[in-house]
């Protein structure tokens, strides 16, 4: 398994969301507290940044990079990251439900024990990047470039991975039940059994005993 390199976290102060409403580069801050109104965050970096039980419902977010940080209990449901560069960033116990990624880029990237059904993630350029323990039923990974993919016991059921290179990818220990893909895409993906049993009904083949 690849290692994935951790955000380097260095916190120097706590701050309320409001402060960055007419920033364009925030370092070493803690968030904490949501945010007493309506923001519009535009063309922001946030960089060795923690973000703890923040609802980012009230939050929007326009060409946002991040850079080092961590995300923990945050609800970033249906948040447009479209375009933005992500280094060394965690997502953990997070909510992830129609989170858009579509052309961004990830590198060194970990989303863990979160809900991230509905994540699209479609046209991006992964390096580097690990799910664990979370709900993913129903993902788009179309047209993505890919580069050391993982996933370890999660829920894949219907995920739509096509046009995306899964060599090296071990889904093993996931629910890949009912995933679309394609023939090319699942050239060197590591399977179990039971699991290439299902991709050889998927793409139509008839095994005789």
């Amino acid at each position: 398994m690849v290692r994935i390199a951790q955000p380097k976290l260095y916190i120097e102060e706590r701050k309320p969301f409001i402060e960055t409403d007419e920033r364009f580069y925030y370092l070493n801050g803690e968030f904490s507290e949501n945010p007493a109104q309506a923001l519009n965050l535009r063309d922001i970096t946030f960089d060795s940044c923690l973000f703890d039980h923040i609802d980012f419902s009230r939050i929007g977010m326009t060409g946002v990079s991040l850079i080092d940080c961590e995300f923990r209990n945050c609800d970033l449901s249906n948040r447009t990251f479209d375009g933005c560069q992500c280094r060394r960033v965690i997502f953990r116990d997070c909510r992830l439900v129609g989170i858009s990624f579509i052309e961004a880029s990830l590198k060194d990237v970990q989303i863990i024990n979160s809900k991230c059904q509905l994540a699209n993630l479609s046209q991006s350029h992964i390096d580097r990047l690990l799910f664990k323990d979370s709900d993913c039923r129903q993902i788009y990974l179309n047209n993505a470039e890919t580069q050391h993919l993982q996933f370890e016991r999660c829920d894949l059921e219907r995920a739509e991975m096509c046009r995306c290179s899964l060599k090296g990818t071990d889904l093993s220990s996931s629910d890949i039940s009912g995933l679309i893909t394609d023939a090319e895409s699942v050239r060197g993906l590591k399977v179990s059994r039971w699991q290439a049993s299902e991709l050889v009904s998927l793409f139509g083949i008839e095994v005789k005993d």
